[in-house]
């Protein structure tokens, strides 16, 4: 017998394949909070008992009065938003306390204190609501207290409409300048070189706010509202979601 030595053939090494999968993070665009609804660009000046509104800002406070409703039920709301809460209206110099704000379109100002039984009372309950759906509906709203305009200024919610393409320029500020809306401000000059709060939180910004240039701002004039990519969605989503969920608990319409 012949024995013969068998040589094994050699084969080559295995290439390390990695266990840990990678994932490329996806940006999703921002959460629509429920009620956006973009308004008609529709310029024409109407009158709402002796004030002047252009189309655009008055289907804009209907839509924000169908919001406000939601509240009342189906009970009439106390604040009539578009007839009787209006103290003053756009195209107006009227009030030299305004500083030009109402000068041309798109600027309105409601009332807040009952003409009803009792007589004269302020409607404190009614202004956070109110102050919500005007937002919703596109304006940078806030409540005025008495005399924090100007000495002796009436309490008042003082509301502009978002991407009105007739704003005057003190309007347009109180949106996107230094102390604006989407600053998070009050909207007011700031006092001993502070800006003011927004004492209603930040803004509420819609798809067709941002598809006009209107983004919400950090107070460096960065955008704020951005989900960071490379942030863990669950624990983004569980700080933001509140703000969109509690809308809805109350019963904010879809539409």
């Amino acid at each position: 017998m012949v024995n013969r030595m068998v040589t094994p053939t050699p084969f080559p090494n295995p290439t390390p394949v990695s266990t840990t999968a990678i994932f490329t993070p996806t940006a999703f665009p921002p959460l629509e909070l429920a009620g956006c609804k973009a308004p008609p660009e529709d310029y024409t000046i109407v009158h709402v008992d002796k004030w002047l509104l252009n189309q655009r800002t008055y289907v804009t406070l209907q839509y924000a009065a169908k919001l406000y409703q939601v509240k009342c039920g189906p009970e009439p709301c106390p604040v009539d938003i578009t007839g009787s809460a209006i103290t003053q209206g756009s195209y107006s110099n009227t009030v030299l306390g305004s500083f030009d704000t109402h000068a041309c379109g798109g600027a309105v100002d409601l009332s807040v204190i009952s003409q009803t039984n009792p007589r004269y009372t302020v409607l404190y309950n009614e202004i956070e609501p109110l102050i919500h759906a005007l937002r919703v509906a596109g304006f940078a709203a806030w409540f005025r207290d008495l005399g924090e305009v100007y000495p002796g200024s009436p309490l008042h919610i003082h509301a502009v409409a978002i991407a009105d393409k007739q704003l005057s320029q003190a309007a347009r500020d109180q949106i996107d300048g230094l102390s604006g809306y989407l600053r998070g401000y009050s909207g007011l000059l700031a006092k001993n070189g502070t800006e003011q709060p927004d004492p209603h939180g930040g803004p509420i910004i819609c798809q067709w706010m941002r598809d006009a240039g209107y983004e919400a701002l950090s107070q460096d004039g960065r955008n704020s509202w951005l989900i960071d990519p490379l942030t863990d969605w669950h624990t983004e989503l569980s700080t933001i979601s509140p703000t969109y969920l509690a809308p809805l608990a109350e019963g904010t319409p879809h539409d």
